[in-house]
């Protein structure tokens, strides 16, 4: 994934080689990656209660996640070909960590999402009114 940025119309269809906030938005979304990573994504909010029950902090560190998620797989995959250094060895240890942190602070259980009943929708809907 993390190859050397490719860009099509203007698009990137690889992992950007820094973080920036809202990195996604810069990807191809028909790309293989944007879809993998949206999915990641979806996924670590909905184990966390869902987008509507998170704080800006707990969805911007799960998108720095899931950049660093697909950092280390591009590494790994070097790692595994053999064409790693001892720089890029040191890269992943600490990545690797610094994932094991950021998955702390989401959270490593599901958290179910808050629902409401029938009689809680409909008292919520009068108090607006």
């Amino acid at each position: 994934m993390g190859e050397r940025m490719k860009t099509i119309r203007g698009t990137q269809v690889t992992l950007p080689k820094k973080y920036t906030p809202g990195f996604m938005e810069q990807l191809d979304r028909r790309s293989i990656v944007y879809r993998e990573l949206k999915t990641a994504y979806m996924e670590i909010l909905q184990d966390c209660g869902g987008r509507e029950n998170l704080s800006h902090t707990k969805r911007s560190l799960a998108e720095r996640f899931i950049f660093l998620e697909a950092l280390l797989q591009t590494w790994e995959q070097k790692i595994a070909s053999g064409k790693a250094d001892e720089e890029t060895l040191g890269r992943w240890v600490q990545a690797v960590n610094s994932l094991q942190g950021l998955a702390k602070l989401l959270g490593l259980n599901r958290v179910p999402r808050k629902t409401k009943n029938l009689k809680q929708y409909i008292a919520d809907q009068e108090d607006d009114e």
